[in-house]
């Protein structure tokens, strides 16, 4: 992922979804280039139904700033 378009950025789309509790963008110390989102969501079926919303042309305008396709998986406390 190139930084600058997210340096010091959080994730304002999800942000305010219904659902979303908290959102994060984390850049590596140790490799500046990378970053990670940390979303916390009241459950998976809001993070669900929040992707399903996101337009397809931000969607695009994203994917377009990084280096492969994201991955992410589902954590419990």
């Amino acid at each position: 992922m190139r930084s600058e378009p997210f340096s010091g950025r959080s994730s304002p789309a999800f942000a305010s979804s219904q659902g979303c509790l908290s959102c994060k963008l984390l850049q590596s110390q140790d490799s500046p280039p990378r970053f990670v989102v940390l979303e916390v969501w009241d459950s998976v079926e809001s993070h669900k139904a929040a992707v399903k919303d996101i337009p397809p042309e931000m969607f695009m305008t994203v994917m377009e700033l990084l280096d492969g396709r994201p991955s992410g998986e589902y954590f419990h406390e």
